[in-house]
């Protein structure tokens, strides 16, 4: 029985208060008592629902979450039901009763949908697939994680895009396609190592050991174990301590170190009991009993398995069933039990045809291949979108120099015409100039023509000097 720690996108989006982390709900509780009928009363519920949940004191995390539901109603805070039903939905599911959960989730997810809130309706997508991952019902895992990967993609929400893909690994781990598990699972660790998400990193790490442990190298399997341990206790995550300390003793149980395997198995399962989580206590509960089976201690082993697979199958956790009722086959063909041996067996088949049949791994094939068709056709789509744009820049500055020759054109026709009225006009004068020309010239003619006509009447008339001189001569001599 392998404890396979998820990468859940349980995002509650609560309030901007900070408080110091020591001392973070006793501040909470001291404040909410001062604290008027409002918006942020609802948020400190909300948080106080969320720290008790962390603690593992379910009942008193659903009664504050529960008290901040009825006040968001009370005053109509559409975003405060959400998220309070968000917050008991995580309650409901950290405790197995995943109908509850997914009733409160689907809630929460008719809001979002009115308010039109992408990031939660993203996360909700992401805890309604995991709903369905705790259930076996893998194709509708698939569905609703890539349903929210594709929004997480369009609001280039990285973080919670390393989270979508983790649990796809998941779901392909779940049905035994290692390879494509641990693709998917180095994808969301190179995001996370990105990013600096710490949390990411550390369930990553560890998921990658978890497939190295189904293939049989249990020193790569513990060396990853080890490195996401280091960094769960540094950032004090209870969960992901005890589950890094039971998929640890599953890898010394591997290799017959049943002292070490055993001291990392119920160090998880303190941890689990204390947490609440009964998904988390029925594997290591399962864990135990196998250990035990190996080392032919029977009815310690009957023990373990039998509590264990009561807690599966109260929670309804058809994918922790099928391996201890698988074990317990074992087990009473090892006690010549044949009768009970094979009733467990019959049902480990039956689970195991539920969870990996020829019908779900086809769905789980068409939910992929339609991911990644509207993945292309969202690339397609925006490819065209960028042609689009540069087309209508290319029309634009086509036009504007259309525009710019056309008024060039303009000018030079208005210019050429000025030009041409001026030689119009020049022609004109010049024509006038040369007409008075003309007639000052045919007048001049005329005065010179008369001077000249004076002058050659005159001299026709008058006698010249010599006739004068030889006249006056003549007269002389008489």
């Amino acid at each position: 029985m392998k404890k396979n720690i998820f990468f859940s996108i349980l995002i509650v989006l609560l309030s901007n208060i900070t408080f110091a982390q020591k001392n973070k709900r006793d501040s909470l509780l001291a404040v909410i008592k001062i604290t008027s009928v409002d918006t942020n009363k609802i948020k400190m519920l909300t948080a106080l629902c969320t720290e008790y949940r962390i603690s593992g004191e379910m009942d008193k995390a659903l009664q504050y979450g529960n008290e901040g539901l009825k006040l968001a109603e009370e005053l109509n805070w559409k975003k405060g039901e959400a998220e309070a039903l968000t917050n008991i939905g995580i309650v409901h599911w950290s405790t197995g009763n995943y109908a509850q959960a997914l009733k409160k989730y689907f809630d929460a997810l008719k809001i979002d949908e009115e308010l039109g809130d992408e990031i939660r309706i993203a996360t909700l997508y992401g805890n309604i697939g995991l709903v369905h991952w705790n259930q076996g019902d893998y194709p509708k895992s698939l569905t609703y994680y890539f349903k929210s990967l594709k929004i997480n993609e369009r609001l280039n929400n990285k973080q919670a895009q390393a989270k979508n893909i983790a649990n796809i690994g998941n779901v392909y781990w779940n049905q035994g396609d290692l390879e494509q598990a641990l693709n998917y699972y180095f994808k969301a660790l190179k995001i996370a190592e990105e990013i600096g998400d710490k949390n990411g990193v550390c369930i990553d790490l560890g998921n990658i050991g978890l497939v190295y442990w189904n293939q049989g190298n249990n020193e790569a399997a513990l060396n990853y174990y080890f490195k996401a341990l280091a960094l769960a206790e540094q950032l004090d995550t209870k969960s992901l301590i005890s589950a890094w300390k039971s998929n640890i003793g599953n890898a010394y149980n591997s290799m017959h170190e049943y002292d070490k395997a055993l001291q990392y198995y119920f160090e998880s399962l303190k941890t689990d009991e204390e947490l609440g989580d009964q998904a988390g206590v029925a594997t290591t509960l399962g864990n135990v009993g196998l250990l035990y089976f190996d080392q032919n201690k029977f009815p310690e082993s009957k023990k373990y398995l039998l509590k264990a697979l009561d807690l599966s199958t109260a929670i309804g956790a058809i994918y922790i069933q099928k391996d201890h009722h698988q074990s317990l086959s074992k087990l009473f063909a090892k006690t010549n039990n044949y009768e009970l041996a094979l009733i467990h067996y019959k049902k480990y088949i039956a689970a195991n045809d539920t969870l990996v049949n020829e019908e779900n791994v086809k769905k789980t094939v068409q939910s992929q291949m339609q991911y990644e068709f509207d993945k292309k056709e969202l690339q397609t789509k925006a490819e065209q979108d960028k042609k689009d744009i540069l087309d209508d820049e290319a029309k634009k500055k086509q036009q504007i120099i259309i525009y710019f020759i056309t008024f060039g054109l303009f000018l030079v026709l208005i210019l050429a015409s000025v030009i041409f009225r001026s030689l119009k006009i020049n022609q004109q004068k010049n024509k006038i100039i040369s007409q008075q020309k003309n007639a000052v010239e045919e007048k001049q003619k005329e005065i010179l023509d008369s001077i000249l006509y004076a002058r050659r009447l005159q001299n026709s008339l008058l006698p010249t000097e010599k006739y004068i001189s030889q006249s006056f001569n003549r007269l002389i001599n008489r």
